[in-house]
């Protein structure tokens, strides 16, 4: 199946680049698809990301289960997913502790941040 537009047509307008996942689809879509869409950034350290950032379309209700959500979707990045010094922001806000009860809603911007260390 292509989601490629036919010549001269455009059949939804999303902007280029990160407003798309790697499958190429953009958030709108998944969310009218499946009724919920999350935007997940992730850094260059990420093994498997192909871009900078992926869409969840699998309905999740808590930071640990976007992390298992997104280490199905990146099966090469699983291991690092689960390593717990990558943090998780939620609209901003750092998740250090009690993942399972941080939730997510749909339409949520959610970055993966590795932790930073230094003297």
């Amino acid at each position: 199946m292509s989601l490629a537009d036919p010549p001269g047509q455009a059949l939804i307008q999303v902007k280029p680049g990160p407003a798309r996942d790697e499958s190429g689809i953009p958030p709108r879509l998944a969310l009218a698809t499946t009724g919920f869409a999350v935007r997940v950034s992730l850094p260059a350290a990420c093994p498997g990301a192909p871009e900078s950032t992926i869409v969840v379309d699998e309905p999740v209700a808590s930071v640990h289960e976007l992390r298992a959500a997104v280490a199905k979707r990146l099966p090469e990045a699983g291991e690092w997913l689960a390593d717990p010094q990558v943090n998780v922001a939620v609209n901003g806000a750092m998740i250090l502790s009690g993942e399972a009860a941080a939730p997510v809603r749909s339409g949520d911007r959610v970055a993966l941040v590795p932790a930073i260390a230094g003297g």
